[in-house]
């Protein structure tokens, strides 16, 4: 009994680490953009302003992750200082 609970623990191990892995690695990348009402929030104008720029063709660049339109943090800071809102580092 006590061969076949050793032989089990490193394969469940196994397995809790590589999930533990894919979790922070979809935190870490989830990190990296912006829901538009987080980027609402950080430049502080509406949701719709937002929606409105890009119904004109203005606004940061945007992407679809899972089906949902997200900003990339580098794409908006990228944005602001081709707008003058930011200087460029």
């Amino acid at each position: 009994m006590a061969n076949s609970l050793s032989s089990e623990f490193p394969r469940d191990l196994d397995r809790i680490l590589r999930t533990e892995i894919q979790a922070a690695e979809r935190r870490t990348q989830a990190s990296h953009f912006l829901s538009i009402e987080k980027l609402a929030e950080e430049l502080g104008v509406h949701v719709r302003t937002i929606r409105r720029w890009h119904a004109r063709g203005e606004g940061p660049p945007r992407v679809k992750r899972s089906r949902k339109l997200m900003y990339r943090k580098a794409d908006v800071e990228v944005w602001l200082v081709r707008i003058g809102r930011r200087t460029a580092q």
